[in-house]
């Protein structure tokens, strides 16, 4: 199979805590051919955990492929849409997360999102 139309949008690996690798008050982590934001998420929710719960975390995401770049940007941007209930926020991230197809509904969200995420890569403007 010829690797160029295969995008992963999963990891192989468990999400791990990356403060647990090395604990500082600012981290800076590149995230590299990841496939997901699992890391990410794990590390941002488990950082209460560590000696200093206030330590800045710097991430940088590089993927080989803008589709995958585009989609952990659009699961970034609906985990940090404070809009929304945490509730409805947690169902909108497993069905895009975990789904093929999604209801219309989410389809329009995601539209929507979509246009956010030009305007913030295109122009600088954005919330991201």
């Amino acid at each position: 199979m010829e690797d160029g139309n295969v995008n992963p949008l999963w990891g192989a690996s468990p999400a791990i805590d990356v403060q647990d690798l090395q604990e500082k008050t600012e981290l800076h982590c590149l995230l590299v051919h990841n496939g997901d934001i699992r890391h990410l998420i794990k590390t941002v929710a488990q950082r209460h955990r560590h000696l200093d719960g206030d330590a800045e975390l710097h991430f940088y995401l590089m993927e080989t492929s803008m589709e995958v770049q585009a989609r952990n940007l659009l699961l970034l941007s609906v985990l940090l849409d404070y809009e929304l209930p945490i509730r409805q926020r947690a169902g909108l991230f497993l069905e895009i997360f975990g789904n093929s197809f999604v209801q219309s509904r989410t389809s329009r969200r995601i539209a929507d999102m979509a246009i956010a995420l030009e305007k913030l890569l295109c122009d600088g403007d954005g919330y991201l």
